[in-house]
């Protein structure tokens, strides 16, 4: 279509759309119906028009892929979620409830044998008078060493029967990926 100074004119969509609802007489009342279209619907509409197939597909496309993606969002929660709750229920319930139980008696007994020690070393060292400070200090030292050897037993067990290097080998994780609160600097320096 040329203007009138003869230069190629091309009509956009929305020129159309004009033209049309414009029109007088039958067909002004036909497409009197595309003064409420929007732009939107006009671009879709040309878009279709122009490549029907390729149109189609992409609404096909969107379909599958919003398809996939719900059903992947679904998979994730009702049954990766529930795997994983069932693991948290397992481990918490079969392992750490049970052996929590087991060790709560075990270590309340060695805290009051370490308690009776020492009411006994103190009892039976105060009648010493002026030599009872020392005689204290001797006590409290028995019961230290008393306490460092449960301790030591008890680590040894641990390092023999669990695996205690992936303990530590987490923490050594966690603890250099922290700065240093003295520095401040990186933690890879």
């Amino acid at each position: 279509m040329t203007d009138n100074n003869g230069d190629d004119e091309s009509l956009s969509s929305s020129a159309i759309v004009s033209l049309l609802a414009g029109a007088s007489g039958a067909v002004g009342v036909f497409f009197g119906w595309l003064d409420g279209i929007g732009e939107s619907t006009v671009e879709t509409l040309t878009n279709f028009a122009e490549d029907p197939t390729g149109f189609i597909l992409d609404i096909i496309r969107e379909w599958i892929v919003v398809g996939v993606l719900d059903t992947w969002s679904w998979l994730l929660t009702n049954v990766v979620g529930r795997v994983f709750d069932l693991l948290e229920l397992m481990i918490v319930d079969g392992f750490v409830i049970p052996v929590r139980d087991a060790t709560v008696p075990v270590g309340s007994a060695v805290v009051e044998s370490v308690e009776s020690l020492q009411v006994f070393g103190e009892s039976a060292l105060v009648e010493l008078g002026l030599a009872a400070p020392f005689a204290l200090g001797a006590s409290w030292l028995a019961t230290a060493i008393v306490v460092a050897v449960i301790v030591q037993l008890a680590w040894g067990f641990i390092e023999t029967y669990l695996p205690v290097e992936s303990l530590t080998g987490a923490v050594d994780a966690l603890r250099s990926g922290v700065p240093d609160a003295g520095t401040g600097g990186d933690p890879n320096e």
